[in-house]
């Protein structure tokens, strides 16, 4: 069958323009093509100004804003600044510390005091990391805070390692941590840290410490150091909040150890009667190799010896055993006009039951109201 086909009308002829219509034709032709290019000339600098040669389809995704909290920024201290952030102590929440405080046995005599605190929040905890370095000379402070999933120490840019197992007897010497401050690289060493000493066991927290040697590494140098570590826990974080209040309370904490490898300790603890969730407590221990002596110690007093501030404790249950220890390089923690927040470290001196007197150092911290000083 034949194919079938659609006839077309024949294309109309093309009109012949006279010469006036045809020069403005031709204007008319000239001027659009102008006028394109233009335009595109026009968008080529606004998709150039936009980078679409190498950013097709680009998805810009705005950065985060990250809460201090959340910061991993290790903050330096001025000379006098408020010692604990604000931190909620919480009721029925968990609050951990360990601390560890290293004293180089050779001069300069070379002071760390690290702690690490980890306090429940409503759904997570905050870890608050903070040392306290004294190379023989000056102190110097720094901190840093974080949000973290659990009570587990976590490392961070202040603190590089930490070893959980740090009270196990080894063999050999076990690393306990290292730092990373602006100046130095910061490590130490025990395995020494075996007898456990109980020194409070409230409702509301329970603290141990140990003593032992050890060594302490100041970038390439290692050299003899003393070493000491506590462990504070609660179940019932608001039992502690007294620490964010620091203005209330009176309090002593010292370690020292004479070249006769004797320790002493005390933690003395004195807060406002109206207050009942701060219980006044004073334990003195004196361990010498052999024996443990733990019981209530006399309060301590500041003294001003030919113009040189001595600490000095007295250990009554011990015929009056004394350890007096100057404050030659004393650090004010506090910015606060209420209350004094002072570390020292150094040389002094035990006194024995008999008199005889035996050079040691120690580090000492105490908060003393500034109308009592």
């Amino acid at each position: 069958m034949p194919e079938k086909y659609t006839l077309q009308e024949p294309p109309k002829p093309i009109p012949v323009l006279e010469p006036d219509k045809k020069k403005l034709s031709k204007y008319f032709i000239m001027g659009g093509i102008g006028v394109g290019f233009i335009f595109i000339f026009i968008l080529g600098i606004v998709l150039g100004r936009g980078g679409t040669s190498n950013n097709t389809n680009k998805t810009i995704t705005p950065t985060p804003t990250v809460s201090p909290i959340n910061s991993t920024k290790i903050t330096s201290f001025p000379s006098n600044t408020q010692e604990m952030p604000l931190i909620d102590f919480l009721p029925n929440k968990q609050y951990l510390d360990d601390t560890y405080v290293v004293i180089s046995q050779e001069k300069p005599h070379q002071t760390l005091i690290l702690s690490v605190s980890r306090i429940e929040q409503q759904r997570n905890f905050t870890q608050y990391t903070k040392t306290n370095y004294f190379d023989g000379t000056s102190w110097d402070r720094k901190s840093t805070m974080a949000s973290i999933n659990s009570s587990n120490i976590t490392t961070n840019p202040l603190l590089r390692t930490w070893v959980p197992s740090s009270n196990s007897l080894q063999n050999n010497l076990s690393p306990l941590a290292s730092l990373t401050l602006p100046k130095n690289d910061i490590s130490f060493s025990s395995n020494d840290l075996s007898n456990e000493i109980s020194v409070q066991s409230n409702p509301g927290s329970t603290k141990f410490i140990y003593q032992g040697k050890g060594t302490l590494t100041i970038n390439d140098d290692t050299t003899p150091a003393y070493i000491f570590y506590s462990r504070t826990y609660s179940f019932n974080a608001s039992d502690l909040s007294y620490l964010t209040k620091p203005d209330q309370i009176i309090s002593n904490w010292l370690m020292f150890w004479d070249k006769e490898g004797t320790f002493y300790y005390l933690d003395d603890h004195k807060g406002p009667q109206t207050s009942s969730n701060i219980p006044s407590f004073s334990i003195g221990v004196i361990a010498d190799g052999t024996s443990i002596l733990r019981t209530p110690s006399e309060s301590t007093s500041i003294e001003t010896n030919n113009t040189v501030k001595t600490y000095n404790v007295t250990y009554n249950f011990a015929r009056n055993i004394a350890v007096f220890l100057p404050l030659v390089s004393s650090l004010n923690k506090s910015d606060k006009k209420t209350y004094s927040w002072i570390t020292s470290s150094g040389e002094g001196t035990a006194v024995k039951a008999e008199g005889r007197k035996v050079s040691g150092i120690g580090v000492v911290e105490y908060i003393r109201q500034v109308d009592k000083l």
